[in-house]
């Protein structure tokens, strides 16, 4: 028994991929005879293709003196990633060697989510992308909420046939300028408001009769005040931002800053030579430093009044971090070993 692979097809779609399979067609010769054929019920694990490649196995078996039989079992395809978003997911899970599938099908659901995680319980995810987007020159302002409240529109629509598992969406910005989706005012505001302040007034007197506080107001899509028990969406349990962390660059911050404070002038005269300088003494400080490095991470942000939490013993590596709801505030309640090292650098 051999078993033949054919290369995975990253660059095409999942229609497009089936469509350029090669197909097996029966052939007929006096020595040879050949049909298609499932493959048996009884068919080794190991011999079924793997997720994410497309696969053909071929059995050949003697059927007396001079004739064989050739066995060709159909091609099976099975669905692979193909945006940046599913891919670098992807790798992120396989770096945490977090046990998962890629759309699996649910009994009686209409459509399947991106990623199944089994590590400790089901959780389900769905990865969208932000297209790159870069405005002309010119001035002006912009909303930063509508783009991520979108996505998670969509992702409300896609898991509402999920209410019982803990749902989330994950989040990759590919170069969107209007787009923040490692900023925590942006994204929680997306969340349960507009970030904003308020303020009491003296409506007799027209004074402020309190003190400024930070609060989040209208059109958020997980609470909204004035709507019944102001949850909106209790299925999604949290959003994702999937992102690279630039630790090469944050270190080469923490040294320039430090100079800034000796003297305000460093590097106005000459930039150039003054980063270079800084980099120097970054490779001083840092062993194997590379100023390009970059590491890839996630932000998790909880949906407070989400039916189902998403466990936090998922999504705790060196370069991660999450947000939730503790002590009556949003705060950070996890940040990755190696993570907090950049930030005690840059503090």
């Amino acid at each position: 028994m051999q078993t033949y692979q054919v290369p995975r097809l990253v660059s095409l779609t999942r229609k497009r991929a089936v469509q350029s399979t090669p197909r097996i067609e029966p052939k007929l010769n006096r020595n040879w005879h050949s049909e298609i054929l499932e493959p048996p019920p009884s068919l080794p694990r190991e011999r079924t293709p793997p997720r994410g490649r497309s696969a053909a196995t071929i059995s050949s078996l003697p059927d007396g003196p001079g004739r064989k039989t050739l066995l060709c079992f159909r091609m099976a395809t099975s669905p692979i990633p193909i945006t940046t978003g599913e891919l670098l997911f992807q790798d992120y899970l396989d770096a945490m060697k977090y046990p998962y599938e890629f759309e699996n099908e649910f009994p009686r659901k209409s459509k399947p989510p991106d990623y199944t995680i089994t590590k400790n319980g089901v959780f389900l995810f769905d990865v969208k992308d932000f297209d790159p987007y870069m405005p002309t020159l010119g001035g002006g302002s912009y909303d930063p909420y509508p783009r991520i409240r979108g996505k998670i529109d969509a992702g409300r629509e896609k898991f509402k046939e999920f209410k019982e598992y803990p749902c989330s969406i994950v989040l990759r910005n590919n170069g969107n300028a209007f787009v923040h989706a490692e900023r925590p005012e942006i994204m929680l505001g997306a969340m349960y408001g507009d970030t904003g302040f308020t303020l009491p007034i003296n409506t007799t007197t027209g004074t402020a009769c309190g003190d400024l506080t930070p609060a989040f107001l209208g059109r958020g899509k997980m609470f909204r005040y004035g709507d019944g028990d102001n949850a909106r969406n209790k299925t999604m349990s949290a959003l994702i931002t999937l992102r690279h962390v630039g630790v090469g660059s944050r270190r080469i911050d923490k040294i320039w800053e430090e100079r800034k404070k000796v003297d305000q002038n460093y590097g106005k005269a000459d930039p150039f030579a003054a980063f270079s300088e800084v980099c120097a003494a970054a490779a001083e400080r840092y062993p194997n430093f590379d100023a390009e490095e970059r590491q890839l991470g996630v932000i998790v942000w909880e949906n407070a009044v989400a039916r189902i939490p998403l466990s936090r013993e998922l999504f705790t590596g060196p370069y991660d971090e999450r947000w939730g709801y503790e002590d009556g505030r949003q705060s950070i309640v996890f940040r990755g070993e190696k993570l907090a090292g950049l930030s005690e650098d840059n503090a």
